[in-house]
């Protein structure tokens, strides 16, 4: 008929499951089993039989073993109130990963390569309200192949006023069994899950889109099915996010940098460039 218009309807792929490592073992659910509004923190305290992780932020929340790490902190008395405690652990861990992967010789048995100046400035960004600093950073300078062990301050792994305080005391620290590596079951899940052009998680009070491009999800917002101010972008995602979000790229102008890189990456490749 004329003046008709045509409209085409396109199917969106529903997400049956979701699939994720905990402390690298395979945890698997059905969509329909849990609302989509609901946090990883609350599906690991209700579902699993771990009940440590806390709420932290409350949108971002992150659970790992660091045993050595976290006996140290603990041996240092550094812990105290708690609230700050699993933003510490995450920045010296990362700061332990980078300074091992860095090529500086290899350190003593028990240490990493980290320095005392590296580990002071390893949680800079990050803020306590208690008693001080200082028991923080001793348990992290513990790490650091040059330590003067005598300068650290009250502890259980020796006396207080011990000349010469013994190492071995100290929780061993390897950190190549100490990394959780990406599993890879979970790179077989996400390269079968991009065999879809979308994805859709919908229940009884929100609908979760995943768009794989910037393309896509410019055509998703004006597409019509909701509101701009009803839309909550997650950009956060560091596996299968939109790719474009996380790309670096050097241009003859200067370096273009996606919004979802982390600072630390874009340091490490600013530092990169400089050199």
């Amino acid at each position: 008929m004329e003046g008709e218009k045509t409209t085409t309807t396109k199917v969106v792929a529903p997400v049956e499951r979701v699939v994720f490592a905990l402390n690298g073992e395979r945890q698997e659910v059905a969509a329909a089993d849990v609302e989509p509004s609901t946090t990883l923190l609350e599906f690991i305290r209700t579902r699993t039989p771990f009940r440590g992780p806390k709420l932290g932020c409350g949108e971002v929340y992150i659970s790992i073993q660091l045993s050595p790490l976290r006996k140290r902190m603990s041996g240092f008395h550094a812990s105290q109130c708690g609230f700050c405690t699993p933003g510490m652990c995450m920045s010296i861990f990362s700061s332990l990963v980078n300074a091992d992967k860095s090529k500086k010789p290899a350190p003593p048995k028990g240490f990493s390569k980290l320095s005392v100046s590296e580990a002071e400035r390893s949680f800079l960004g990050n803020m306590c309200r208690c008693t001080g600093y200082r028991p923080i950073v001793d348990a992290c300078k513990s790490f650091a192949s040059d330590v003067d062990l005598e300068d650290l301050g009250l502890n259980i792994f020796w006396k207080k006023g011990d000349k010469h305080p013994d190492p071995t005391k100290l929780p061993s620290y390897t950190l190549g069994g100490g990394i959780c590596t990406f599993p890879d079951f979970l790179k077989s899940e996400i390269k079968s899950s991009l065999d879809f052009n979308d994805a859709s998680i919908s229940g009884p009070r929100e609908g979760w889109y995943c768009p794989k491009s910037i393309k896509q999800y410019y055509k998703l917002v004006n597409s019509g099915l909701f509101s701009e101010s009803s839309v909550k972008v997650v950009v956060g995602n560091t596996s299968t996010g939109i790719p474009e979000l996380s790309a670096i790229v050097r241009k003859d102008k200067g370096i273009e940098i996606g919004a979802a890189t982390s600072i630390s990456r874009s340091i490490e490749i600013l530092n990169q460039e400089s050199e």
